[in-house]
């Protein structure tokens, strides 16, 4: 059953479809977020922080025997590059002389998600020269989202 198939991420965390769909949402809902203004700030930088650390994982699955898999791992990446330089809000103090919250002092403004991805996607085609296997379905993949594939 498809819908159960395992996933076997970069980090060595196994992955449901579900979860990569939940990814894929999150990553719909960023920039929804970040319209709403100061108060979706925290919440969008957390969001946003989740799919960077789930990039590599998710650039794993480009190369998944299943095309259900790499199609929505396609999609994913697509909805992430889609993600525009998100709003960095002027860093003030509290009206009680309290330091703005940690969130708010990342240069959120600076995430290059192409230049992540173009990252992610070189360190996973190196490993897998190193390991010997096929390189034909991350080139397509590369191609298609628009990144640079290493020679």
């Amino acid at each position: 059953m498809e819908s159960l198939l395992m996933v076997k991420l970069v980090d060595g965390e196994a992955c449901t479809l579900p979860q990569l769909e939940l990814l894929e949402a999150t990553a719909r809902a960023v920039e929804l977020v970040f319209d709403s203004g100061d108060s979706g700030f925290a919440i969008g930088v957390g969001l946003s922080n989740l799919l960077k650390c789930r990039l590599p994982a998710t650039v794993c699955c480009l190369s998944h025997p299943s095309a259900h898999v790499r199609a929505l791992s396609t999609s994913l990446l697509r909805d992430i590059l889609h993600i525009d330089s998100l709003k960095s809000f002027p860093l003030q103090e509290d009206v009680r002389g309290i330091p703005v919250p940690p969130y708010h002092k990342l240069a959120i403004g600076t995430i290059n998600w192409h230049a992540d991805l173009e990252k992610c996607i070189a360190w996973e085609v190196q490993s897998r020269r190193a390991a010997g296997l096929t390189l034909a379905l991350f080139s397509a993949a590369a191609k298609e989202l628009g990144c640079a594939f290493p020679d």
